[in-house]
């Protein structure tokens, strides 16, 4: 590609090599002799903020973003933002999830410390978002709104204490030998017993057990019983078996094994059999009433069994909050959030993305919501739970609190910011505007102004660049019919070549950067033309810094792009042509 680049303005100044008026030595070289006379040019402008008309505008901010601890720390980017910049925007660090930790706790020393340093370089500080799907503290939110746990009951039901029995009563054997008889306890002490005799191997008690009202089955977690076994009657052995009705007998210890179980005697309550060993399916689960098979497995037995306890544990379902308390706790949770902002802020932020992103990138929807938005686990929608009108309730809190915190009622505006507004058929810039207006149809709440994040891309497909700078146009022409304040809150650019491919840093010319800051000379101008003066607040470029997207390189150097930019803020017209060969 060929390009030749065309300045359409009077050039005030002698086209020589100058010092930048930015706070850094920002000489440069370059191989070929034409982009020599331009860097020459490109270094003789002045810093940005000395091409805004404020007779015009006086109330024209322009702003850079940058992270908290990036201005804090006084270094480059502390230097570009006093020398070429109005305004300041945290990128981060003034977030919720920055500032709350997972227990709700806020720490707002280094936001008081960004906002202590602005002030002292006197340029302006632009609120990020007092509500946002994004960069939340979602465990906490989470947290507190998630359902409490139910108490957990226990208790304990006798299924056979054989008391009830005659002696020489008798109960099935599961197998083909043995017997199951009461008698009378052989040690004098315990009524009645089950004796059982001559039960080879797999072959044991079964005892029929009826639960009590209100008990199934899976409420139960062990049994329990008694045991009176000898060394040669089944103390040793192959250990206990259980199984429920037609289950697969379980095996466990034999009674030896058991803590406290001696040979020969009675070792009471020291049996305990746990029930998730028959892996119940949820129909057995159900179950009242079923046959209890258990005992000891044995070549030979001779064993006495007593008291068999099963030992139920019930759990209250977990309380879950309704959609009423959770608005209310969430409400609580905002307004406290706001609130720390606010006082952290002294009164000196003045403006504020109240709202950030609300509206779904899905044109079927309005709002955003868990339901309908990708990697919805990683976010957290107000909207969700506060209602469509949420916007209404955190206004509210931002025009009290800011009040209460040194702020005077009238400096505040409030900003509702959203990305993609300019693209091609403005459907989400629309579907803003509806939503705007709904939010204020209750007579209260008031918007002052919106914000239109430009993360652009400038084309080097011609059809798709007309495209592109259309879209641009009919956004700016939808935000001027509303009246209110109107700023470019985010702009940044990258490139795509003619096949919609993505351009790296690397790969950029010099008069590619230049054709890019002719994007930015459009919408700047065009920003200018259609929004009247009285609703023009301010642009912001989101990352000027950055090697692909910035005025500056990695250098602290103006990139190309700087002159399409001042230009535009100017309002003098650029124009780059491009051959294809």
């Amino acid at each position: 590609m060929k390009c030749i680049y065309k300045l359409m303005l009077v050039i005030a100044v002698p086209i020589i090599s100058v010092s930048c008026a930015d706070e850094y030595d920002c000489s440069s070289t370059y191989d070929k002799p034409e982009e020599v006379a331009l860097a020459d040019y490109l270094n003789g402008y002045d810093v940005l903020k000395t091409y805004i008309n404020r007779s015009v505008s006086p109330d024209f901010k322009l702003g850079m973003g940058l992270a908290v601890n990036e201005f804090t720390e006084k270094e480059v980017k502390y230097s570009i933002a006093r020398t070429n910049f109005d305004e300041i925007t945290a990128t981060d660090g003034m977030t919720h999830g920055s500032i709350v930790s997972d227990d709700g706790t806020m720490a707002f020393r280094p936001v008081m410390n960004f906002v202590s340093d602005a002030k002292d370089a006197q340029i302006a500080v632009h609120g990020r978002a007092l509500c946002w799907h994004s960069m939340q503290n979602n465990a906490y939110l989470n947290e507190i709104i998630a359902p409490i746990p139910g108490d957990l009951t226990t208790g304990k039901t006798v299924v056979a204490d054989f008391e009830a029995n005659n002696i020489n009563d008798t109960y099935p054997m599961s197998g083909n030998t043995g017997t199951a008889t009461v008698v009378a306890d052989p040690a004098g002490k315990s009524g009645n017993v089950l004796r059982v005799l001559n039960a080879v191997y797999d072959s044991y008690p079964k005892i029929h057990i009826t639960l009590p009202k209100g008990k199934t089955l899976g409420n139960y977690k062990r049994v329990v019983l008694d045991i009176n076994a000898p060394g040669t009657g089944g103390y040793y052995g192959n250990g206990m078996r259980m199984a429920i009705n037609d289950t697969p007998l379980a095996a466990y210890g034999s009674p030896s094994s058991f803590p406290g179980c001696p040979g020969g005697g009675w070792g009471r309550g020291c049996i305990v059999l746990e029930l998730d060993n028959l892996n119940l399916t949820a129909a057995y689960k159900a179950l009242t009433e079923f046959d209890l098979i258990v005992g000891s497995r044995t070549g030979k037995s001779d064993y006495y069994i007593d008291n068999i306890t099963m030992f139920w544990e019930i759990g209250k379902d977990d309380y879950i909050r309704p959609d009423a308390e959770k608005k209310e706790i969430l409400t609580g949770a905002m307004n406290k959030w706001i609130a720390g902002m606010m006082e952290a802020c002294d009164g000196y932020v003045t403006a504020w993305d109240v709202i950030n992103e609300p509206m779904s990138d899905n044109e079927n929807y309005k709002l955003r919501s868990a339901e309908t938005e990708t990697n919805a686990d990683e976010n957290f929608y107000w909207q969700d739970y506060l209602g469509e009108n949420y916007a209404r309730e955190i206004v509210k809190s931002a025009r009290e609190n800011f009040e209460v915190y040194g702020g005077e009622a009238n400096s505040l505006k409030l900003f509702v910011n959203e990305y993609g507004l300019e693209n091609p058929g403005n459907e989400k810039c629309k579907r803003l505007l509806q939503m705007i207006k709904q939010w204020e149809e209750d007579g209260i709440t008031r918007i002052d102004g919106i914000g239109t994040a430009m993360h652009v891309t400038y084309s080097f497909d011609p059809a798709q660049q007309a495209k592109n700078e259309a879209g641009v146009v009919a956004m700016f022409g939808l935000l001027k019919e509303t009246g209110k304040l109107v700023r470019i809150s985010e702009l940044e650019m990258n490139a795509t070549d003619k096949n919609g491919q993505e351009f790296t840093a690397g790969n950029l010319t010099f008069v590619q950067r230049l054709a890019m800051g002719e994007y930015y000379n459009f919408i700047i101008r065009k920003y200018l033309e259609i929004i009247p003066a009285v609703q023009c607040c301010g642009i912001t470029h989101w990352s000027p810094m950055d090697t692909l997207v910035g005025l500056w390189n990695g250098s602290s150097e103006r990139n190309p792009a700087y002159i399409g930019f001042a230009d535009g803020l100017a309002g003098k017209v650029v124009v780059s042509e491009t051959e294809n060969n």
